[in-house]
């Protein structure tokens, strides 16, 4: 079937099921049918097919559905021979190496120039006579033209270069390929396992991830993406065929820390890693990742997961960007614990939720949350939502001795953790809870086996209901410091009090008040001083007497050349100063016309900005996180929040006016109050959603 020079050649590109070599799929036929047609045209009398074999071999291949297997017995008995011979080659020039790195990347969307991006920094290391990096790459035809702008899905042996370009081995071109697809996924472990052999194999998956809900999506081929049982179904399939489980499963996609993902995956990998929060586009750090692989390729998993962890951490403490990142790698074998743990703590919560409501509900408040500013993505820290319990007066003994119970199964299962100081209780699994019933996925009843052992959805459902069924008046505040005028710069102690029962939040709002309208220069929490730092303060049912120290200061947003007060909020709730905060607005890019909702993250303590995220539809209804990275010319048009005294509501309008661009990059700091007339308004929340607010009004001058 193929030409006898170019047996050794192609050998690498078929995939034989059985010794008896009696079927090949489509994709790899394709790569060889180009190879066999190119050398039969150039020079037909040194062709192992004649013409009638060739004819059948084609009428095979155009007869079978894309994804499936050609049988050969149609082909012809020479053919199969030469397959057969062929088959026996490989099997005598195989090695087994110590390990197999398959990437599974997905650049069929916006993330193709960061695919691009990270095939370079594996090929800064490469393979070696200890690893082999196999990658399979589908890219999309619309955003990055570069390495000859191909659209198809190909294969990768990684080796090493410098060069800005792909130059590594192209093993094969398997065509559009939807890597959405469960038997995509089956297809390339099969290959790369049966053609790569190793003692330890890690598969990569890459691309935008939304925790249980979806993974790589596939613009052209399954916008959706693929769902939580067709990642198993193809784990699975692949486990019966192997025998035995991947060493590690890497989730380098956002969100996919989650004890649903890993229940899902337990029964394939001995090791998970993945992120709680949002990834920068950057994702994984492969360079690092190959060089210590490299210098020690007779690790053992762990000590890789490990040095994945603090690689990972390490890249974006230079890049100035850690202060938002999470990852960590599990013990899948422990993951049964954790769930038979939390099992016992959902139930426990269930079974008493006319009481367990409020310890539940304050534990929300407080805990670790991921994708904060999305309802679509509500996800919060196992370990640290039951650590929440353990200090509240209304938790019985024996839901507090579950809460702990729970957190030690967490700890024994995590082999390495890191986040950034937006998340300091970040503890390295995840678990859903979104942050109202109206967002309540129902695929989770279905699609996750975490929720079907521990019938967690049902104590999220129970536990809204609940809630909602609570009467309450709702809590009262009383403002005693009279308006008053003040110098820009300078602080006012405004003393008030708040009252009622189930209380939980406070936080105050600076407004400026013009004409027509009031406009929110900036969303905070009041602070006191505790033996532990700085706190936001603890309401107790009754009357509770409160002073917030209040200063004639907001955060301004600048390029350089143009400054604005966009209304700026806290990028988390935890002790000590809050250092990172962020604004939303429009992103807008005049080059291509792109336009997205966008939220921009800032240290305060040297007013960088650390990230960019939006959320960005791909045409067909599907919304993903992404990280961009602006241009000089793009342009931010901030969200003003205006307060609407008719309407007793916060709305918030682009201001078309205040758009800046990102020349010179945007920054923040804190700028005295130009003169005008400013509202403080305080605000407390009790646990059932009711608020009730006051204000005094300051004159700055």
């Amino acid at each position: 079937m193929l030409l006898k020079s170019r047996l050794i050649a192609l050998s690498i590109i078929i995939v034989i099921l059985t010794s008896s070599v009696n079927a090949i799929s489509t994709n790899e036929l394709r790569i060889v049918l180009k190879e066999v047609l190119k050398q039969y045209f150039e020079n037909p009398q040194n062709s192992r097919l004649n013409v009638p074999e060739l004819r059948d071999l084609l009428i095979s291949f155009f007869e079978t559905s894309t994804g499936q297997e050609v049988n050969l017995n149609k082909v012809g008995k020479h053919s199969g021979k030469i397959l057969q011979e062929i088959y026996n080659r490989s099997k005598l020039t195989t090695t087994t190496k110590e390990w197999t790195i398959m990437v599974f990347m997905n650049g069929d969307n916006n993330l193709e120039s960061a695919a691009i991006g990270d095939i370079n920094e594996m090929e800064m290391v490469g393979s070696n006579d200890n690893v082999n990096v196999i990658v399979q790459l589908d890219r999309s035809p619309k955003f990055d033209n570069s390495n000859e702008n191909w659209h198809s899905t190909k294969r990768f042996y990684v080796e090493k270069d410098s060069n800005p370009l792909i130059t590594s081995k192209e093993l094969a071109d398997i065509g559009e390929a939807n890597m959405a697809s469960s038997s995509t996924l089956y297809e390339f472990l099969k290959w790369t396992t049966e053609q790569y052999p190793a003692k330890k194999n890690v598969l990569i998956l890459w691309n935008h991830g939304g925790g249980w809900q979806s993974m790589s999506n596939d613009d052209t081929d399954q916008p959706r993406g693929m769902s939580l049982p067709e990642l198993e179904n193809a784990l699975q399939k692949f486990k019966q065929d192997n025998g035995k489980k991947l060493s590690i499963i890497a989730f380098d996609m956002c969100l996919m820390g989650q004890i649903e993902l890993d229940v899902a995956i337990a029964p394939y990998a001995s090791i998970r890693i993945g992120s709680q929060e949002l990834e920068p586009n950057e994702g994984f750090d492969y360079t690092n990742m190959l060089q210590k692989l490299a210098l020690k390729p007779e690790i053992e998993p762990e000590e890789f997961a490990v040095n994945v962890v603090e690689g990972y951490k390490s890249f974006y403490e230079k890049a100035g960007k850690a202060g938002g990142v999470t990852l960590s790698a599990i013990r899948l074998d422990k993951i049964s614990n954790v769930v038979d743990r939390f099992q016992d703590f959902s139930q426990k919560i269930n079974s008493d939720l006319q009481f367990s409501w409020e310890a539940t509900s304050r534990a929300l408040g407080v805990v670790e949350t991921y994708a904060r500013d999305r309802s679509d993505f509500g996800s919060i820290d196992l370990s640290d939502f039951a650590d929440s319990f353990k200090s509240q007066s209304v938790v019985s003994s024996e839901l507090n001795t579950a809460a702990e119970s729970v957190i030690e199964a967490v700890e024994e299962s995590v082999i390495a953790s890191t986040s950034g100081k937006a998340h300091p209780y970040s503890r390295g699994i995840a678990v859903y809870f979104p942050i109202d019933n109206q967002y309540f996925d129902a695929k989770y009843m279905t699609d996750s086996k975490f929720s079907q052992k521990t019938d967690w959805g049902n104590t999220i459902s129970k536990f809204y209901r609940t809630k909602k069924s609570v009467i309450s008046q709702g809590p009262e505040i009383k403002i005693q410091t009279q308006p008053t005028e003040l110098k820009a710069g300078n602080s006012l102690v405004i003393d008030y009090t708040v009252a009622g029962k189930h209380l939980f939040d406070i936080r105050y709002l600076t407004a400026w008040v013009t004409e027509d309208k009031i406009l929110v220069l900036e969303e905070n929490f009041p602070r006191i001083n505790t033996e532990l730092g700085w706190a936001i303060p603890s309401l107790i049912d009754g009357q509770n007497n409160l002073s917030l120290e209040w200063k004639a200061t907001a955060i301004s947003l600048t390029n350089g050349k143009q400054e604005v007060f966009a209304t700026m909020r806290p990028y988390g709730r935890v002790l000590g100063f809050f250092t990172l905060y962020y604004t939303e607005g429009v992103y807008r890019s005049p080059s291509t016309g792109e336009q997205y909702d966008v939220t921009l993250v800032f240290d305060y303590s040297d007013g960088t900005m650390v990230y960019a995220w939006a959320y960005v539809d791909n045409g067909q209804g599907v919304i993903s996180p992404v990280e961009i990275t602006p241009k000089p010319d793009d342009i931010f048009i901030p969200y003003r929040t205006f307060i609407n005294l008719l309407e007793d509501s916060i709305e918030n309008f682009p201001s078309e006016e205040e758009a800046m661009t990102f020349s010179g990059g945007l920054f923040v700091k804190e700028e005295p109050l130009f003169d005008g007339d400013f509202l403080v308004y305080i605000i407390a929340e009790d646990l059932t959603g009711k608020t009730a607010e006051g204000y005094v009004a300051v004159v700055v001058k």
